[in-house]
Formats: C-alpha cells, structure tokens, sequence
C-alpha cells in the first residue's frame, strides 16, 4: 500500500514525514529519532505531536523506532523529500516508500 499525502505548514521535509508516519500510527509511541548526526533518545513514555523532535543534523535520513502494538517497528525518512520507508531488521529501507508528501 502506497500513502500520498499533502504537505501543509512551514516544517521540514523530515518533520512532515514524521506527521504523517504519526498520523498513520496515532496510538503508536515514538520510542527513539536517529538524524545522522545527533542521537535524541527521550525519556518521556509518550511524545506528544506537539513535541519538536526532529534536531539538526548532516545525514540524508531519519530514522524513527516506533512503539506498536504488535512490538518495535524501524522507519526510515529520506530528508529532501520527507519521503517514509519501511525499514528491515537490519536497517535497510524498501525500495519504494509506502507515504509520499506532496508538493
């Protein structure tokens, strides 16, 4: 299943990804945020969308850890674009990513 959805607001590329990862989640917990180059863990149970969580960093990806129902689930977002991937146990992303934000 591909997710296209529209991007609205002054953010990021990668937080509007992160907004929309969430909104497909909404009763997932953000457990951890990888912006290759800072590491931001939280010590919080529950983030809330309020939060900023995206920091400044260097790399081309985020890697967001998500808290699920069924255990932990790895996604990757690709910065320039805030384009959302599914990652595998082993952090390599899928080749097509499963939420596009548009223009």
């Amino acid at each position: 299943m591909h997710i296209t959805h529209k991007q609205e607001g002054n953010v990021s590329n990668a937080r509007r990804g992160l907004n929309l990862l969430l909104n497909e989640y909404p009763f997932a917990d953000v457990v951890h945020v990888d912006h290759q180059g800072y590491r931001v863990e939280y010590t919080s149970e529950k983030l809330s969308r309020e939060d900023t969580i995206i920091t400044q960093g260097d790399g081309p990806w985020t890697q967001v850890t998500l808290r699920q129902p069924g255990g932990f689930r790895e996604y990757a977002i690709w910065n320039r674009t805030g384009a959302v991937y599914h990652c595998d146990a082993y952090g390599a992303v899928a080749d097509d990513p499963f939420i596009t934000p548009k223009p």
